[in-house]
């Protein structure tokens, strides 16, 4: 440890991510967000999947309905390529920002890459974990279940790698209930044990009408909307209503490893 970090700050980085694709990492980064500067929390977000980039399509700053090429983060969303050699250091240097919570949505199945950020594609992430405390922040990693057991998997593959060494966060979509199945492969499991035995914690996010998020992102609107606003019917203004009731009651679970 240095002898001393100047303006040292109690910072959080919050990674959202899975083995598996498509588990609903990017809605759960945006609805975070989005609440908690609703609510007053200062947070910056990035995207680490610009090819695809819905996270920074969604918080992203807009003038005239175009994104702004020149973003703050703090405000929209910055944007880089995990799985590029030359851009997969932005992860680190976000923590120039000094911001007390930095969202970072990782693109599905990453675990390698994130591995090359600071520790040589090695077995474990001691360097980055030892330069992220240098900085002055922890790590919160959100885990993204599904019924399917390949998002279980992921989580047992991360608690293999950083054990204690974060705070783990399982986060259980109910979008993909209405799917059938619900979350036995989850509940039933070890994996589940091993992230309660090290203190994890474990949370839902709730499930919203999809033509409601369709409408949402046709319209850039965020998922804190006020009823009838911006185009929204009465009939999706309550579903939105509902969901950020929900979601708010989830959040006040985790809202200090995250906020």
């Amino acid at each position: 440890m240095s002898k001393k970090v100047q303006e040292r700050i109690a910072g959080k980085m919050i990674f959202a991510l899975s083995q598996k694709g498509g588990c609903g990492k990017s809605f759960v980064v945006r609805s975070f967000v989005q609440w908690g500067r609703h609510e007053g929390w200062p947070i910056a977000a990035y995207d680490g999947d610009s090819g695809v980039g819905t996270t920074y399509r969604a918080l992203g700053t807009r003038e005239n309905g175009r994104l702004l090429d020149v973003q703050d983060p703090l405000v929209g969303a910055g944007r880089y390529s995990l799985r590029h050699d030359l851009q997969r250091q932005e992860l680190v240097n976000t923590m120039a920002t000094k911001a007390p919570s930095i969202f970072h949505d990782l693109p599905g199945g990453s675990a390698y890459d994130l591995l090359k950020v600071q520790d040589e594609g090695l077995s474990d992430f001691s360097n980055l974990l030892r330069v992220m405390d240098m900085c002055g922040y922890s790590l919160t990693l959100l885990h993204l279940l599904t019924e399917e057991i390949s998002t279980t998997h992921s989580v047992a593959q991360y608690l293999d790698a950083f054990g204690s060494s974060a705070r783990h966060i399982a986060v259980l979509n109910r979008a993909f209930q209405d799917k059938g199945g619900g979350f036995a492969s989850w509940e039933g499991s070890r994996t589940r044990k091993r992230l309660q035995d090290i203190g994890g914690k474990e949370i839902f996010l709730p499930a919203l009408k999809p033509q409601v998020r369709d409408k949402l992102d046709a319209l850039h609107l965020p998922i804190t909307a006020g009823f009838l606003e911006g185009g929204l019917t009465i009939d999706e203004s309550g579903h939105l209503l509902r969901f950020t009731r929900e979601l708010a009651e989830q959040l006040k679970l985790i809202e200090d490893w995250i906020y």
